[in-house]
């Protein structure tokens, strides 16, 4: 069986939207404070209440909320939860060091895309 991975382009403009919302969602989930959350992640605690209240997140910030909720990413950025994402999932039943690696790959792209803004 073939197996594809598609690019996925995101309207960053569009991010903000409701962001704040989701993101004090994740943090109550995860019983972590906003102090907590601007220690572990080295950001301004003001930054982080900024963002929460409605303030456009910075490409930096997204990187760091990505990193420190990766399992909130769908959650965190659509909340559609990406039903229009066609990605063949049997790739991430595989070793986790490529697993590791396939992040960190979706990472520097997600940079790149990031830093041309």
């Amino acid at each position: 069986m073939k197996q594809t991975k598609n690019l996925l382009i995101v309207n960053f403009n569009k991010i903000s939207d409701g962001f704040g919302e989701r993101f004090k969602t994740v943090l109550k989930k995860h019983k972590v404070t906003q102090a907590k959350f601007a220690e572990d992640t080295n950001t301004h605690k003001g930054l982080v209440s900024r963002y929460i209240n409605g303030e456009r997140p910075s490409g930096d910030f997204i990187l760091k909320a990505v990193a420190y909720f990766p399992k909130e990413i769908q959650y965190l950025f659509f909340e559609d939860n990406l039903d229009f994402v066609n990605e063949d999932a049997s790739s991430y039943n595989s070793d986790p060091q490529k697993i590791i690696l396939d992040i960190e790959e979706k990472l520097r792209d997600l940079k790149r895309v990031l830093s041309q803004k």
